[in-house]
């Protein structure tokens, strides 16, 4: 993987938001890369492609086997407390997995360096960056493939410094996998029974949430499938318990781009008022969800913990322990991250170098007041884990977010940020492979 230079293309806003982005969200301040005064993308080889292809499969498989085992071990609760699965959701995750609930897609977060793959997170349950990895940086690719080939000028078309293109792809098969996992035949029935398509939902004021669930709202449009786009705040219960739309509809299945961890507070708050509403939907077959509840196992950092117990120095994992773990502090005497058990972009993480602390980071960023706060993420533990650097390109650390649709590796997003913790101000930067 290298880095390479190119001229951002003069038109470059106004082909994003002909495919539908949000500028305001790609350049004020710059996320998308051709805002930059010198932006950069970054090549890989076919060799490259092929072995996070095999390494995102396998972490696949690993984490699989780790929700099989704790929805089945006979310390099951004991595990599940370890994940901050409130008692009360338990059976309802264990039934939702052996009802084998359909799940969509997922990210990990890889260390790339040379043939050195390592697993930073995953991001099964809520990820973020599809559109833009799906859509805008094919986009890009496509342009300047056309201008290659055609060897002309325009607005349009551009190059990239000492490099050749003529033989060259993108490792990005996410839309063509998407519309095949989002095809009528396989959502047309379900554990309820129903044929009525799928809700997708986003949370009020969460506009970069939107991006994501109005791009597979897109997708499932062009698969055929009876769907429909909502805002999450506008669901309705009803007095039978099951829920609606803002319309009126009843709705049989809901994507929701919003963490089951949050769902889990919204419901102790419910339960304080003598209601509840997700748990009964899930256990009396009443609405599917998509991502699963079984996804939340594998949303909490916590995950990493118990996938290094399983496969304890397993090529693709860092050691990783509970931070209470009596064997996190041999751990801690070395460069190590500590991490709360849930958090977003990069929310309260810190990396520590106990021999030279002038050197220790911790995240920065900024958050709306329409985000859940930093401190949130501080609430409910940490894990530690090895500290394994990133690749970078000039002042650049460069992230590998590996997506996998109906559990295949189709296609690579990375984000580049100044800071070893990548957060709200990092970029996105396309790719091509040769």
């Amino acid at each position: 993987m290298q880095g390479l230079h190119f001229q951002s293309r003069s038109n470059w806003r106004e082909q994003a938001q002909v495919l539908g982005f949000n500028v305001a969200l790609l350049e004020n301040p710059a996320y998308w890369v051709e805002a930059l005064d010198k932006p950069f993308c970054l090549q890989f080889t076919l060799d490259e492609i092929k072995a996070i292809a095999r390494a995102s499969q396998e972490i696949n498989e690993l984490a699989l086997a780790m929700v099989a085992h704790v929805c089945q071990a006979p310390n099951s609760d004991e595990l599940m407390a370890k994940l901050r699965i409130p008692p009360a959701f338990r059976p309802a995750v264990r039934l939702s997995w052996q009802r084998h609930d359909r799940s969509l897609y997922g990210r990990l977060d890889l260390a790339v360096v040379g043939n050195r793959i390592k697993l930073f997170e995953l991001n099964f349950d809520t990820p973020t960056s599809l559109p833009e990895t799906a859509v805008l940086q094919m986009a890009w690719y496509q342009a300047l493939s056309e201008g290659s080939k055609s060897g002309k000028g325009g607005k349009n078309s551009f190059a990239i410094e000492d490099a050749s293109i003529e033989q060259s792809d993108q490792f990005n098969f996410i839309q063509e996998n998407l519309l095949e996992a989002l095809s009528p035949a396989l959502w047309s029935a379900d554990y309820t029974g129903s044929s009525k398509g799928i809700h997708f939902a986003y949370y009020r004021h969460a506009d970069e949430d939107a991006e994501t669930v109005k791009y597979l709202y897109g997708c499932s449009q062009l698969a055929g499938l009876d769907s429909k786009l909502m805002v999450l705040n506008d669901l309705k219960c009803s007095a039978d318990g099951a829920i609606y739309d803002a319309e009126g509809l009843p709705v049989h299945t809901l994507f929701k781009l919003y963490p089951w961890e949050q769902i889990f507070k919204d419901e102790e708050r419910l339960n304080q008022e003598g209601k509840s509403l997700f748990l009964p939907l899930v256990l009396n077959n009443q609405t599917a969800f998509v991502e699963p509840l079984w996804k939340a196992l594998l949303s909490s950092k916590a995950c990493l913990a118990l996938l290094w117990q399983m496969y304890p120095e397993h090529p693709l994992l860092l050691e990783t322990y509970f931070e209470d773990d009596s064997a996190a502090l041999q751990l801690r005497q070395s460069p190590h991250v500590r991490k709360p058990l849930f958090g977003r972009e990069g929310a309260n993480i810190e990396i520590v170098f106990p021999q030279e602390s002038s050197q220790d980071e911790k995240s920065g960023g900024e958050f709306s007041e329409d985000e859940f706060s930093k401190d949130e993420y501080s609430k409910d533990g940490f894990i530690v884990q090895a500290y394994e650097p990133m690749p970078r390109f000039e002042d650049y650390n460069l992230l590998v977010g590996s997506w996998l649709v109906n559990n295949r590796a189709v296609g690579l997003g990375i984000r580049a940020d100044r800071s070893k913790i990548t957060g709200r101000r990092a970029l996105f930067v396309p790719h091509f492979v040769a």
